[in-house]
């Protein structure tokens, strides 16, 4: 009975830990980050405190901007996939909106993959294929007479 306890949770309780630890590790380093910041200036700029400090504040500039750039261009990705999907009457446009804008995090592929499975599941609203895309309903509809 242990053993299936531990074969159901392992999986699930695993990949929760590593998140715990992660959460813990950026709460402490946001609240200690000047402590950290000081004691880094002080392990890498022996004698030059303020070039030192001059290059990691630029650092920071510019990592803020990338990232408020990313979130930027992100949000407009969202929209666009969001708004597209509205106007050709696809069902939960927001949900749709919202995988575009996480998968364009995905290298190479992530865009088009946010293109494609809306497409999809329009084309299988249109066809009628209902809820089960296994059953044997063909792809149009014939007329009955």
């Amino acid at each position: 009975m242990t053993e299936r306890i531990e074969a159901i949770l392992t999986p699930v309780l695993a990949p929760l830990a590593k998140v715990l630890i992660v959460l813990v590790l950026v709460i402490f380093l946001l609240a200690k980050h000047e402590d950290l910041r000081d004691r880094f200036i002080r392990l890498v700029g022996k004698g030059k405190l303020t070039l030192t400090t001059r290059t990691l504040d630029e650092a920071g500039l510019r990592i803020s901007r990338f990232i408020l750039h990313q979130s930027v261009i992100n949000g407009g990705f969202w929209g666009c996939g969001r708004a597209g999907p509205l106007a050709i009457g696809i069902p939960y446009a927001p949900l749709w909106g919202f995988v575009a804008a996480m998968l364009r995090f995905v290298p190479f592929v992530g865009t088009s993959l946010a293109m494609f499975v809306p497409r999809g599941a329009r084309i299988r609203a249109v066809r009628g294929l209902g809820a089960d895309a296994g059953d044997a309903r063909p792809l149009h509809r014939t007329r009955t007479s």
